[in-house]
C-alpha cells in the first residue's frame, strides 16, 4: 500500500517541478485533472484502494518530463524521472515499475 505521507509528498514535488514546464498546457493543473480521472476510472472499474492510488501517481508523473518539442518521446523521459521520483520517495519496487509502465504506455497503450 501506498502511504498517503508519500501520495503528499509527492504532490508537493510534482507541484513544485511542474512550475517550471515549458508547456503551459501540461503543468500541474493538467497533471492533477489526469491523476484524479485516473483514480476516478480505476475506483469505477471496482478495483483495490491500491489501485487507486497507483492510477492517481501514475496521472501525477505522466507528464513530468514534457518539452515543447518531441525529439523524444515524452513518456519513456516521464518514465524515467518518474522512476527517479518514486526510488526517492522510498516507494516498493512493485509499486515503481507498475506506475513507470503506465507513465511510458500513457501515450501509445499496449494490450497486456
Amino acid at each position: 500500500m501506498i502511504r498517503s505521507k508519500n501520495i503528499d509528498d509527492l504532490e508537493n514535488h510534482c507541484k513544485e517541478a511542474y512550475k517550471d514546464a515549458e508547456s503551459i498546457i501540461h503543468g500541474w493543473g493538467h497533471a492533477y485533472r489526469v491523476a484524479e480521472g485516473a483514480k476516478w476510472l480505476v475506483k469505477m472499474k471496482n478495483k483495490s484502494k491500491e489501485n487507486q492510488d497507483l492510477a492517481y501517481v501514475a496521472g501525477l508523473l505522466h507528464d513530468i518530463v514534457r518539452p515543447i518539442d518531441e525529439e523524444r518521446c515524452h513518456a519513456e523521459a516521464s518514465a524515467e524521472k518518474a522512476r527517479d521520483i518514486l526510488t526517492y520517495f522510498n516507494l516498493q519496487e512493485n509499486h515503481i515499475s507498475k506506475i513507470c509502465k503506465a507513465v511510458k504506455d500513457h501515450r501509445y497503450p499496449k494490450e497486456d
